[in-house]
This record gives C-alpha cells, structure tokens and sequence, in this order.
C-alpha cells in the first residue's frame, strides 16, 4: 500500500463530502471521464449519447452505460430520446446531458481529480492498482 500525501488528505474529505451530497456510491475513474465530456458538451450546448461518450473516452459499453445509469439515478444528468422520422434507419439514440446539480458535481470532482493528478500521488502505479490507503481516492488517481 502507498500512502496519501499530507497535501491530499483535505482532498479526500472534500471528495467524501462531495459522493455524500450527489448521492453517488463510488466515484471511479470512468465516472470522471463520462462526467468530463458531459462537461464539455454542456459548455458547448449540446448533448451526447452512449456512444459518442464511450469514442470519446475509450471505455466499453457496459461500462459507459452502467455510470450512466448511476449518473441518472442520482439526478446528475437527465436522458430523451431523440425524435425519428419513417426514413432513419436504426434505433433510436438516448441524448444525455447534466443537471444544474450535475454541473456543479462534475465541476467540483474533475476539481479535484485535478489537484490530486498536480499532488502526483504514487505516479508510478497503474491507475487500476491501489494508489493510497483510502478507498475513494483509489480510483480517482
């Protein structure tokens, strides 16, 4: 086990803090990065669905679709189905885009991820490898 830094210690409170108040269950790094293109598509006004999410980020479907699903439960982003005429072809796409609280949450945890990458936490380890003795920030490095 790796230790956390003293300079990352406050973070982890405010990260606890922040997962309490989103009624999020576990903050992974794969949540961060759905949350960071759903940021990035709300500062440019538009919405995303599934799959341009999983391009974006490099992540497998069951993956993307399963923080989704915890995203939306939370009320961290809302989901509509896009409108289709008698000549599309294909399914129909699921657009998601954040919340006002969404925006605040995904602001205040790419925050701290940030901070906490500039702390340079155990850089050596893999990212799917504990990093520090706390639970949380496991996966956030």
């Amino acid at each position: 086990m790796y230790q956390a830094c003293s300079s990352c210690l406050p973070l982890l409170s405010e990260l606890d803090k922040i997962r309490a108040m989103a009624g999020i269950a576990r903050v992974t790094e794969s949540t961060l990065d759905v949350l960071a293109v759903l940021l990035q598509a709300h500062q440019e006004d538009g919405d995303l669905y599934g799959w341009e999410i999983k391009k974006k980020i490099h992540r497998s479907g069951p993956t993307v679709y399963g923080v989704m699903d915890r995203l939306e439960d939370a009320e961290l982003i809302e989901g509509h189905w896009e409108q289709q005429t008698g000549e599309d072809k294909g399914p129909r796409r699921r657009y998601r885009r954040l919340t006002d609280e969404g925006v605040t949450v995904a602001q205040q945890l790419l925050g701290i991820r940030r901070e906490v990458r500039a702390a340079d936490v155990a850089p050596s380890v893999a990212k799917d490898a504990p990093s520090v003795t706390h639970p949380t920030l496991r996966r956030v490095v």
